[in-house]
């Protein structure tokens, strides 16, 4: 479970959010919705490790997380992948800097390529993949780190919407198959219900975040379902209610 414990970040006289407590067990997805600027990303930065709170700490399992902690795998929006090296070269950067030796790196690279859907790409170079590829790959680099949560900040964002849906789908999959416990900052609420076990709402200044539970995306359903339908007209009347208001 990773957890954020009465949390406040600011820059200089600046509160972005404060007070925060929010916690994600193993198997389950929060989905962050705001405006942008609200400080989504900065709560996901928070919850790795990556900048330090004014007050309140990130924790697993309840021991803190700190800078570069191993136990969290982070996606960001850019793919942040290297056009020189191979898919299986970059999917092996992080397990090469952790000191993993090669034929473990290599036979772990290619389990996350094939839990991605990308199984014998692993000869080919970035320039050759389109955007969804790119984000693939991005994913099975962090998979293949084995992380026991998994932050994502708007993974899908640049991606048109059939490849988009594709890859909501593809991330459903693996995360039923592997549970591990998320968080997935979106500006899209019908990706909130989709993949968010709870969605949290991030409104106002100091940004506050409500809390919807949401059973959709535990349970097997279409998108042209009522409950699905439901779902979203539920999360987009807090939305508008919150931020709008």
């Amino acid at each position: 479970m990773i957890e954020l414990e009465t949390c406040s970040v600011a820059y200089g006289e600046k509160t972005v959010f404060s007070d925060v407590t929010v916690s994600v067990e193993r198997g389950k997805t929060l989905t962050v919705l705001g405006p942008s600027g609200c400080g989504k990303t900065s709560l996901l930065y928070a919850a790795a490790g990556l900048i330090e709170p004014a007050s309140g700490r990130s924790t697993i399992d309840r021991v803190p997380v700190l800078r570069g902690d191993r136990r969290v795998g982070l996606v960001l929006q850019e793919y942040g992948l290297f056009p020189w090296f191979t898919v299986s070269e970059n999917v092996e950067l992080g397990l090469r800097l952790h000191g993993v030796d090669r034929g473990e790196r290599r036979e772990r690279a290619r389990d996350a390529l094939a839990a991605v859907g990308m199984a014998g790409a692993g000869t080919r170079y970035v320039t050759t993949l389109s955007g969804g590829e790119r984000q693939r790959v991005a994913i099975a680099r962090t998979w293949a780190l084995d992380p026991d949560v998994l932050l994502m900040d708007e993974p899908f964002s640049a991606l048109d919407a059939l490849s988009r849906e594709t890859l909501q789908d593809m991330l459903r999959a693996l995360l039923r198959k592997n549970p591990v416990a998320a968080i997935l900052v979106t500006h899209s609420i019908d990706e909130a219900v989709l993949l968010g076990s709870s969605i949290a709402v991030m409104y106002g200044s100091p940004a506050r975040l409500e809390i919807i539970e949401n059973t959709v995306a535990d349970n097997d359903h279409s998108r042209t379902s009522e409950r699905y339908f439901e779902a979203v007209r539920r999360v987009r009347a807090v939305f508008e209610e919150r931020v709008r208001a």
